[in-house]
């Protein structure tokens, strides 16, 4: 993916964090919480941050937080501790990580290294975060003011946050930068970017509405329409294809998504024309109101529109990505909850045959 269509329209969050980094390298640290759904570009301007903070003179210290070491204490503090290593400075316990269960071993050895130069610390994908980790995150977050620290944490938007990262999150001294998908304007400047589209300014500005219709604004499937779009030379469609690469980024935001957004997606899916509100909870086997959010975050994500998913190359990629058990398991589900609520035979015999 090329680096200048991942930043379109992020120029302004980036200036912001950008501003931070000015502040902490004369002493004012701060936080800031890089919010966005999947797809939206929090990486690439994670990327773009520490790239610009190398160039000036800052120490970058990384962690990326992941689902599967989430039960793992510290694993997040671990890897940035395992940075301050060949600093100069930090305390003989963040070097060698016995004493990385203090909160304050990590403040410590950042403030160590800051008094050199500023530091910059990111944690890309934060919800993930394991919960002591995320306590010595809070720690660190009520006493950067008086260090050269910009802390910056980057993840999507979570109804259910872990009670210390919840208040990391809502710290007065953590800054909030939401990301959102694309406007139609900023599609057309995706398209006519060099290297992530290479179009001219008219193609692309004709080509804007309906790439914006199909993927919502989010730039990872505007990535994935590109690359099909490009592999469909030398004679292309003048509408966007939903093929091999759209569909990888499909699956890509629902697996960044929340286990309850990813679930409901599914259901959509699978329940197809037939979906209502009522019977998607059923479904799911939960209160109407507890659909809501879920179905908020795939809007969010440019996945859903007027409460279905976007368009069948959205649900062929969904369904796709189910295991046969799964779609065997889903579908008889359908057949279930159409019959009790007297779905036409037909529809429900089609659920039965699928299963």
């Amino acid at each position: 993916m090329g680096t200048v269509g991942d930043l379109i329209r992020r120029e302004d969050p980036l200036r912001l964090l950008e501003g931070l980094l000015t502040d902490a390298g004369q002493g004012r640290g701060s936080a800031a919480a890089l919010t966005g759904s999947p797809g939206t570009g929090k990486s690439a301007v994670l990327r773009a941050l520490s790239a610009t903070a190398a160039e000036a003179g800052a120490t970058v210290l990384g962690a990326c937080a992941t689902e599967a070491e989430r039960g793992l204490p510290y694993g997040v503090v671990g890897q940035l501790l395992s940075g301050t290593a060949g600093g100069t400075g930090p305390p003989s316990g963040a070097r060698d990580g016995r004493d990385a269960n203090r909160p304050e071993t990590l403040y410590e050895a950042l403030r160590a290294l800051a008094a050199h130069r500023p530091v910059v610390v990111t944690v890309d994908d934060v919800h993930h975060t394991d919960e002591p980790s995320a306590r010595c995150l809070l720690y660190l977050c009520g006493r950067l003011a008086a260090t050269g620290v910009l802390l910056v944490l980057a993840g999507r938007p979570s109804s259910t946050p872990s009670l210390p990262l919840a208040e990391v999150l809502r710290h007065p001294r953590c800054v909030p930068v939401p990301l959102r998908t694309l406007s139609e304007d900023g599609v057309a400047e995706f398209l006519g970017a060099r290297p992530a589209g290479a179009m001219d300014a008219a193609t692309a500005r004709r080509l804007a509405p309906d790439w914006h219709r199909f993927t919502g604004g989010n730039p990872r499937l505007l990535h994935g329409v590109l690359a099909d779009h490009r592999d469909c030379g030398p004679v292309r469609p003048a509408r966007p294809v939903a093929g091999t690469a759209f569909r990888r980024a499909v699956v890509g935001c629902l697996r960044g998504a929340e286990p309850a957004v990813t679930r409901t997606a599914k259901a959509l899916a699978v329940l197809a024309d037939q979906v209502t509100l009522t019977l998607l909870a059923r479904f799911l086997g939960v209160p109407e109101r507890a659909v809501v959010p879920s179905l908020a975050a795939l809007e969010a994500t440019g996945l859903l529109d007027a409460g279905r998913l976007r368009h069948q190359g959205v649900s062929a990629a969904v369904l796709e990505s189910l295991t046969a058990e799964e779609s065997a398991r889903l579908h008889a589900r359908a057949a279930r909850v159409l019959y009790d609520t007297g779905a036409e035979p037909p529809v429900v015999a089609g659920h039965l045959v699928a299963a």
